[in-house]
Protein backbone atom coordinates (compact mmCIF):
# COMPACT_ATOMS: atom_id res chain seq x y z
CA UNK A 1 0.00 0.00 0.00
CA UNK A 2 1.55 2.96 -1.24
CA UNK A 3 0.74 6.63 -0.29
CA UNK A 4 -2.18 8.29 -2.56
CA UNK A 5 -1.29 11.72 -4.50
CA UNK A 6 -3.26 13.43 -1.90
CA UNK A 7 -2.06 11.96 0.90
CA UNK A 8 1.77 12.71 -0.79
CA UNK A 9 0.55 16.15 -1.10
CA UNK A 10 -0.68 17.08 2.78
CA UNK A 11 2.84 15.12 3.59
CA UNK A 12 4.95 17.58 2.01
CA UNK A 13 2.82 20.34 3.67
CA UNK A 14 3.62 17.90 6.85
CA UNK A 15 7.36 17.73 6.58
CA UNK A 16 7.62 21.36 4.52
CA UNK A 17 9.60 19.83 1.87
CA UNK A 18 8.91 19.60 -1.85
CA UNK A 19 6.91 17.17 -3.51
CA UNK A 20 9.25 15.99 -5.26
CA UNK A 21 11.14 14.89 -2.08
CA UNK A 22 8.17 13.11 -0.55
CA UNK A 23 7.28 11.15 -3.63
CA UNK A 24 11.21 9.80 -4.10
CA UNK A 25 11.40 9.04 -0.05
CA UNK A 26 7.69 7.69 0.28
CA UNK A 27 8.18 4.65 -2.17
CA UNK A 28 10.48 2.83 0.56
CA UNK A 29 8.86 3.64 3.72
CA UNK A 30 7.43 0.14 5.35
CA UNK A 31 3.77 -0.60 6.06
CA UNK A 32 3.89 0.43 9.58
CA UNK A 33 5.38 4.01 8.80
CA UNK A 34 2.74 4.18 6.22
CA UNK A 35 -0.08 3.14 8.46
CA UNK A 36 1.60 5.66 10.78
CA UNK A 37 1.71 8.61 8.44
CA UNK A 38 -1.72 8.10 7.28
CA UNK A 39 -2.99 8.34 10.67
CA UNK A 40 -1.00 11.92 11.44
CA UNK A 41 -2.21 12.78 8.40
CA UNK A 42 -6.11 12.64 9.10
CA UNK A 43 -5.22 14.08 12.62
CA UNK A 44 -3.81 16.99 10.74
CA UNK A 45 -6.24 17.22 8.65
CA UNK A 46 -8.31 17.78 11.57
CA UNK A 47 -6.76 20.49 13.25
CA UNK A 48 -4.21 22.00 11.10
CA UNK A 49 -6.76 24.91 11.32
CA UNK A 50 -8.10 25.42 14.72
CA UNK A 51 -6.92 27.31 17.77
CA UNK A 52 -9.97 27.50 20.42
CA UNK A 53 -10.07 30.98 22.05
CA UNK A 54 -12.49 30.60 25.02
CA UNK A 55 -14.36 33.72 26.42
CA UNK A 56 -12.53 33.71 29.91
CA UNK A 57 -9.89 35.26 28.35
CA UNK A 58 -7.69 31.88 28.05
CA UNK A 59 -6.03 30.77 24.20
CA UNK A 60 -5.73 26.72 23.56
CA UNK A 61 -2.99 26.19 21.49
CA UNK A 62 -3.21 22.79 21.87
CA UNK A 63 -3.72 22.10 18.27
CA UNK A 64 0.17 24.14 17.87
CA UNK A 65 1.91 21.46 19.45
CA UNK A 66 0.00 19.08 18.01
CA UNK A 67 1.16 19.60 14.27
CA UNK A 68 4.53 20.38 15.71
CA UNK A 69 4.71 17.09 17.33
CA UNK A 70 3.06 15.54 13.81
CA UNK A 71 5.12 17.24 11.90
CA UNK A 72 8.75 16.16 13.92
CA UNK A 73 6.77 12.47 13.46
CA UNK A 74 6.55 12.20 9.83
CA UNK A 75 9.85 13.63 9.20
CA UNK A 76 11.39 10.94 10.84
CA UNK A 77 9.09 8.55 9.29
CA UNK A 78 10.60 10.01 6.29
CA UNK A 79 14.35 10.23 7.42
CA UNK A 80 14.35 13.27 7.31
CA UNK A 81 16.05 15.82 9.73
CA UNK A 82 14.08 17.48 12.52
CA UNK A 83 13.85 20.83 10.62
CA UNK A 84 13.20 21.93 6.83
CA UNK A 85 15.86 23.52 5.06
CA UNK A 86 13.43 25.88 4.39
CA UNK A 87 12.81 26.56 8.22
CA UNK A 88 16.69 26.89 8.22
CA UNK A 89 16.87 29.20 5.12
CA UNK A 90 13.77 31.56 7.17
CA UNK A 91 15.78 32.65 9.74
CA UNK A 92 18.36 35.71 10.04
CA UNK A 93 20.09 38.11 11.71
CA UNK A 94 20.11 41.83 11.87
CA UNK A 95 23.06 43.44 13.23
CA UNK A 96 22.94 46.29 15.84
CA UNK A 97 25.07 48.65 17.09
CA UNK A 98 24.56 50.39 20.61
CA UNK A 99 24.56 54.27 20.25
CA UNK A 100 24.77 56.47 23.34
Amino acid sequence: MALNATQKVTVAEIAREELATIESLGDSLTAEQETIIIADIATWNEDRNSVDVWLTGETNYRPTALLNAIRERVRKQLGLPLYSSEEYAGSCSIPTRAVF
